[in-house]
């Protein structure tokens, strides 16, 4: 079972899916491999935790102790 990150797709019922795959096949039969690689890319970083961008917070977000 594919499991979707929350990259906008979370919204789409299994038959819209299917339909836009579908319509991308016939007019673009590249894009559907793209667009499976990307689905599948985002559900491996989201399946393994892997972190987006930075691994360290920035200094101004990093928790300071409070003085004295």
């Amino acid at each position: 079972m594919l499991i979707l990150p929350s990259v906008g797709l979370e919204h789409f019922s299994a038959k819209r899916l299917r339909l836009a795959f579908d319509k991308m096949r016939q007019q673009r039969p590249g894009a559907v491999w793209v667009l499976k690689s990307l689905l599948y890319y985002f559900h491996e970083r989201a399946w393994l935790k892997i972190p987006y961008g930075r691994r360290r917070p920035s200094s101004a977000r990093r928790v300071r102790p409070e003085p004295g």
